[in-house]
């Protein structure tokens, strides 16, 4: 995953990597698909959750800023 396939949007969802537009622990059914995929990355070996994202499909379709936070750090690269 590089910031040049993030900018382009060129991240697909799939084996290793998943969106997320909010994380609602409150919410019993999300916080099971949470578990779900955190649990199915794991058997796998490693996987990422991108979390504040919008989808466009299984695409990368933006990013939303998630309430309460700015975004004041540059997007790691490695």
């Amino acid at each position: 995953m590089t910031v040049v396939a993030i900018e382009n949007g060129a991240l697909q969802e799939g084996r290793d990597l998943d969106f997320k537009r909010l994380i609602d622990l409150g919410d019993q059914k999300f916080k099971s698909g949470l578990v779900d995929d955190v649990v199915s990355f794991l058997n796998r070996g490693s996987g990422r959750i991108l979390v504040g994202v919008d989808e466009e499909g299984s695409q990368l379709g933006g990013f939303r800023p998630l309430a309460g936070f700015e975004v004041s750090m540059p997007i790691r690269t490695n």
